[in-house]
């Protein structure tokens, strides 16, 4: 189990920091600062941390329940908080890098530096990311100020308490991320794609 959780670790810091090591074309592509570029890193990271603790706390709430019968009060409680922090804070990192699953075959197929129809995919998906983002920040934004000003928690008062606002605060932090970065994707492939037109005339005979 620790070495498992050790070359995650390892490997996610790899990851990040050929990330810090990238040329600028990243930072063209998503519209990300150097600042922006560690910030978003530094989340990912956390995130990972995140899953190494759970992968941790879920096996010593098995084991104390098979070997001790006790088990550890608050696991549930804290996987739950756990799961949307994972997520929301690793995902500015993979959609920097264009690690989201769409960006797989089609993106292959059609390469949007050579082809009219990968710069129409990529304005198609930049601009879904874009509105799905930005209404998970607008509706999360309220819930995260509620949560927090009132001390929302999960559990059972005077057992075991976790608060909620963490988790809403790293979906507010995600979403606002993907959020920008999108809406400056779908500002330059539909640059990108105002330029296939008006370069080459006949493009729209050759799809």
């Amino acid at each position: 189990m620790w070495c498992l959780i050790n070359s995650g670790i390892e490997r996610s810091i790899s990851d990040i920091a050929m990330t810090s090591r990238r040329s600028s074309r990243t930072d063209s592509r998503t519209g990300i600062c150097s600042l922006g570029r560690h910030a978003v890193s530094a989340f990912a990271l956390l995130s990972s941390v995140i899953i190494a603790a759970v992968v941790v706390s879920i096996n010593a709430d098995v084991a104390g329940r098979v070997f001790f019968d006790t088990p550890i009060r608050g696991v549930t409680e804290v996987v739950a908080i756990s799961i949307p922090m994972i997520v929301f804070l690793a995902i500015g990192h993979l959609y920097a890098q264009n690690d989201l699953i769409r960006g797989g075959v089609l993106s292959r197929w059609f390469p949007s530096e050579s082809h009219i129809v990968g710069t129409l995919l990529e304005v198609a998906f930049h601009g879904a990311a874009a509105g799905l983002s930005v209404f998970i920040f607008a509706s999360t934004w309220p819930n995260f100020l509620r949560a927090y000003r009132a001390s929302e928690f999960l559990g059972v008062a005077g057992d075991f308490t976790v608060p909620v606002w963490p988790a809403k605060l790293a979906v507010v932090i995600g979403s606002f991320l993907v959020s920008w970065m999108s809406l400056l994707g779908v500002l330059r492939t539909t640059i990108l794609l105002w330029r296939h037109l008006t370069t080459r005339p006949g493009v729209l005979r050759n799809l």
